[in-house]
């Protein structure tokens, strides 16, 4: 795929392959985003310089199933589910969720305790993150220290690391680029930033069974920009939305791929974007080793900051 350059910045299709092995079918997707500072940083007069700015891949999803077969995705009982997180059927926007992380394997592998280590520092440091870093913290307690479901468990409450796709060695924010699901780009200084290596990237493998009644995913990723003005206030600003997706007929082991397209251009989030936006913030985590105890919230995410 040939670049997609829009006002803010270009989207690159590093890899963007359609997917078989093992009988799963899906597709396979390496995407980065370069933000264009020397085009947006007259935008932003309210920035305080020399202080931390944050470049996110938010992304949200929605399943095609073959007309006919299941209603439509079941619960799985123990974390947010697809169900769980899907806006619900009385919407225009029915259907599509914030896309989170799972955890599955049973027991958890120390190395998760390095990967719960590295975001409750991050979480703590900047202070801005604090309202954050409790709810989260909690989350990864229950998985550190208690039973995983055999449906696995929500391992990311927090909206902005749902593309950290991670193995159970690669810590949560590394730059290391094999098997993770990609980095936020954290710049200080971001007006004379911008090389080409200072990218956001999101790495993806969307896949179901071949005799699934799933035909295809549709996604919509954002750009989420994070920083501190002046007066000392954090804003955010969705600089960008692009679509993308797979299809497939039913029972057929042959991917399409829909190319990457500009959604919006530093316009905010999309309709159905904001509909995700708004079912996410509503939802709780129960604690999967005491089911009697209270839920947790999901941590929330922002509008577009005007």
């Amino acid at each position: 795929m040939a670049p997609l350059e829009l006002s803010t910045g270009t989207f690159y299709a590093a890899r963007f392959d359609p997917y078989g092995e093992d009988g799963q079918v899906g597709a396979k997707v390496s995407m980065e985003y370069q933000p264009a500072t020397f085009k947006i940083k007259d935008k932003f007069a309210d920035y305080q310089p020399g202080t931390r700015v944050e470049f996110h891949l938010v992304q949200i999803a929605r399943e095609v199933q073959q007309p006919g077969h299941n209603a439509g995705p079941q619960p799985v009982q123990g974390n947010i589910g697809y169900a769980e997180r899907c806006v619900p059927a009385n919407s225009p926007h029915a259907g599509w969720a914030l896309d989170v992380d799972l955890i599955t394997k049973r027991p958890v592998l120390e190395s998760f305790r390095k990967i719960a280590a590295a975001r409750r520092a991050e979480l703590a440091n900047p202070a801005n993150h604090a309202a954050d870093y409790q709810a989260q913290q909690t989350a990864d307690d229950t998985l550190v220290n208690g039973p995983v479901p055999q449906n696995g468990v929500l391992a990311s409450l927090d909206f902005r690391y749902a593309q950290q796709r991670l193995t159970e060695t690669i810590p949560l924010f590394t730059t290391q680029e094999e098997q993770t699901g990609g980095n936020a780009l954290f710049a200080t200084d971001w007006k004379t930033a911008g090389p080409k290596q200072n990218r956001a990237t999101l790495r993806d493998n969307p896949n179901v069974p071949l005799g699934s009644d799933l035909l295809g995913m549709d996604f919509q990723t954002a750009v989420l920009l994070q920083y501190q003005t002046t007066a000392g206030v954090r804003k955010n600003k969705y600089l960008a939305v692009v679509s993308w997706g797979w299809s497939r007929d039913a029972g057929a082991s042959r991917v399409k791929l829909r190319d990457i397209a500009a959604l919006a251009d530093r316009t905010g989030l999309t309709p159905e974007f904001q509909a995700a936006r708004a079912h996410w913030n509503t939802l709780t985590v129960t604690d999967p080793a005491n089911p009697n105890a209270p839920a947790r919230p999901v941590i929330q995410m922002p509008d577009h900051d005007a």
